[in-house]
This record gives C-alpha cells, sequence and structure tokens, in this order.
C-alpha cells in the first residue's frame, strides 16, 4: 500500500508541475468521479489532460468536489463512504489522505470545496449536518450560516475569507463573520459559485420567478442579468479575467457557456454539460461531460476519457 501511495503522490507533483502536452499548451485538471467497472462502486477521480487518476479503490463509493493548486500539490475535497456505510469528509494531497479534525466514524460529513492561501489549506464542508470549515486540518465552526443551507464554495480574497451559500431561496455571502444577503427576497435564487478579478467580487446564481428561469451574477453586490431566458437554464461556474466574464452552464440540455453575455455550444450531445470553466490568458478551458469525461479549449474538445463509466464533473484548475 505505501508502495502505491507513493506512486500516486509522484504522479500528482508531476503533473501539476510539468507540461506533457507543449510549452505553450496549459495542463487542465478536472475532478469528479465515475466507474472503472460498473461492479465496483463510484470513485473519486482527478483528470489530467483527459487522463483519469482515480482517488479511491471503488470498494466504497466516493466523489471530488473542488480541487486547488498550489506550489505544485494537487489539493481535492470531497467524500467517501466508510465501513459503516457513513459519508465521511475527504482532503487529498497529491492523493494521499490529509488530517481532518473533529471527524466521527459514526457520523456523517463531507467537504464542499477547497482552497489555499499562502500556505493555508482551507475546506468548507459539514460535519453531522453543521456547517463547518478546516484550516490545515483544524475544524471551525461557522457562525452566522444555518446548518440546513446549500454550501457551495470558500475562498481567501485579500484579508477576508469568504463563503458562498444558499438559504431558503436566496443568495448569501459570508464574510469574516458577517453575512450579506445577495438575493432580493422575491424571486427563488440558488448560489452556484464565486470568482475575484481586480479587488471585484462576483458571484453567480440562478434566478426562478413567474416560470422564467435566468442566469445572473452580482459584481460587488450590484446584479447582472445574462439575456438568454429557458426553462431548461442551468448555471454551474463563473470565472472572471481582466474583467471578462465567463460562465459555464446549459441551454436546452446543451452544454456550453456565455463569453462576456453571449452564448456559445459546445457539447455535441443532448444531456452533455459544462460543469466548470477556467479563463486562462487569451483562452476559455472547461470540462464536462460529453458521452464521457472532456475537455474544451473554446470551442473544440481537446482532452477526453471514453473509458470512465457514467461519470459526473465537478470542478476545473489550469495550470502553465
Amino acid at each position: 500500500m505505501k508502495k502505491i501511495l507513493l506512486f500516486v503522490s509522484a504522479l500528482f507533483i508531476l503533473g501539476a508541475c510539468s507540461n506533457d502536452e507543449g510549452p505553450d499548451q496549459p495542463t487542465v485538471f478536472g475532478v469528479g468521479a465515475g466507474y472503472k467497472t460498473l461492479t465496483e462502486s463510484k470513485r473519486a477521480i482527478v483528470w489530467k489532460n483527459g487522463k483519469p487518476t482515480y482517488l479511491t479503490n471503488g470498494t466504497k463509493e466516493a466523489n471530488a468536489y473542488s480541487l486547488f493548486i498550489s506550489n505544485g500539490n494537487v489539493y481535492v475535497a470531497g467524500s467517501e463512504k466508510n465501513a459503516e456505510g457513513n459519508t465521511q469528509a475527504r482532503l487529498w494531497k497529491n492523493g494521499s489522505l490529509m488530517k481532518l479534525g473533529g471527524l466521527n466514524a459514526t457520523q456523517n460529513s463531507e467537504l464542499v470545496s477547497v482552497f489555499v492561501q499562502s500556505g493555508d489549506v482551507y475546506a468548507l464542508g459539514k460535519n453531522n449536518g453543521v456547517v463547518k470549515y478546516w484550516k490545515n486540518g483544524v475544524e471551525t465552526n461557522v457562525t452566522g450560516i444555518p446548518d440546513a443551507s446549500e454550501i457551495k464554495k470558500i475562498a481567501v480574497y485579500g484579508a477576508d475569507l469568504c463563503i458562498l451559500f444558499s438559504f431558503e431561496n436566496s443568495v448569501n455571502l459570508w464574510k469574516n463573520g458577517s453575512v450579506t444577503t445577495l438575493s432580493d427576497g422575491v424571486k427563488a435564487d440558488k448560489a452556484r459559485s464565486m470568482s475575484y478579478d481586480g479587488g471585484n467580487l462576483y458571484v453567480l446564481a440562478e434566478e426562478e420567478y413567474n416560470g422564467e428561469k435566468k442566469i445572473k451574477y452580482w459584481k460587488n453586490g450590484t446584479v447582472h442579468y445574462l439575456s438568454t431566458v429557458n426553462a431548461s437554464l442551468a448555471a454551474y461556474d463563473i470565472d472572471v479575467l481582466e474583467d471578462i466574464v465567463v460562465i459555464a452552464g446549459d441551454n436546452d440540455n446543451y452544454g456550453g457557456y456565455w463569453y462576456d453575455r453571449m452564448r456559445f455550444s459546445v457539447g455535441a450531445s443532448s444531456g452533455s454539460t459544462i460543469h466548470a470553466i477556467k479563463k486562462f490568458k487569451d483562452n476559455v478551458y472547461m470540462v464536462g461531460v460529453d458521452g464521457g469525461f472532456k475537455v474544451w479549449d473554446a470551442a473544440k474538445s481537446i482532452y477526453s476519457d471514453s473509458k470512465t463509466l457514467q461519470c459526473e464533473v465537478h470542478s476545473i484548475f489550469v495550470t502553465p
């Protein structure tokens, strides 16, 4: 077992530091879950340029929801069921589990987001149904966020520790212990993701009102709408670079993205979905599912994994 862990760790470190596709192409990572064979349980997975690395062995169901790469280290947040059948929070560093305080094997826990700032590793999740965050493995209670909330993302922007969450059809931002509600209280909103660029904070949401579904984002608290209106709309991720806003989502059951509010479809088949997006230099990279795991560079598919079965994808990270 030690030899396997050492091999996986070496694979992650090399993947984060090197570029197998040439000096002008970035390395695109994605995380999610899928089956190596349908006779086993779902595995947590990291993809590097379409090539999967399995974080779990398929004996118990697992999933990976978020990743962050810092100083050549790949951090992944997720969950895995234990021998008792309880879901347990998992934080992997280069394929090896990191210690998380406060967990109990007889109680359910999970992680949904990870962020690294100045060497400190932040992870967001729930422990026995209670909202928590961990800093370098130390568990902390989060006051001000109801335990029934849908927690989405944790990040450090400047001197601010931020947590995005939804509660009772409203989008809310927890910042250093204080909560700001962005929704107007009339429309039903769901928080999706957030991004930070040039001192500006962007928060992505879906809105439902009077039978219509819309996608919107707040920039420093001011709301902006995309022009697309459709009952089948879905938004998953937002990224901003040099004031260019890119959003990953679906329309009419086809995956695609919005670039400065203009819609582009990239999924080739109905049921395709784009779950995460990154604006990197002058291009846009996305990960999602279209007959299997895929990576898109703007409008074209550049990497894929057809061997992993029934995969789902949740997050992206791009390195030079």
